[in-house]
């Protein structure tokens, strides 16, 4: 830490990761989905969402059909929110509970995913 407070431009990746690893800080969501899935999380009007867009199965010039993926969970620790709101591309919203049962994190499993999805909680 003191050397990057010295001179932040010649410190090496190193004493960044070093750097890094004193930073002890719990994420606001979890996500745990194929590698074929992009998400992004973001702040909508006071409420944590979740968006997904799916890749997977998409072939240039082939097809343009998205495998379906199941298995999806958002986590979101330290919460103990009871429902998330899923609304899938072009589909209706759906509300889901919450699939742990402690108050230290909230667990969801998504239904399967087409070709996208937000997943809100506490709703839309």
């Amino acid at each position: 830490m003191a050397a990057l407070e010295r001179d932040f431009a010649t410190t090496t990746p190193a004493a960044a990761q070093r750097f890094l690893e004193q930073i002890h800080s719990e994420p606001a969501v979890v996500i745990d989905a194929p590698p074929g899935m992009a998400t992004h999380v973001a702040n909508v009007n006071g409420k944590t969402c979740v968006f997904l867009a799916n890749f997977t199965g998409l072939r240039s010039r082939e097809t343009a059909d998205q495998t379906p993926q199941g298995g999806v969970r958002i986590s979101f620790p330290g919460t103990s929110a009871d429902v998330l709101q899923v609304l899938p591309f072009l589909g209706e919203p759906a509300t889901i509970k919450r699939e742990v049962s402690s108050n230290l994190i909230s667990q969801f499993l998504l239904p399967p995913v087409n070709k996208g999805a937000v997943a809100c909680l506490g709703g839309f």
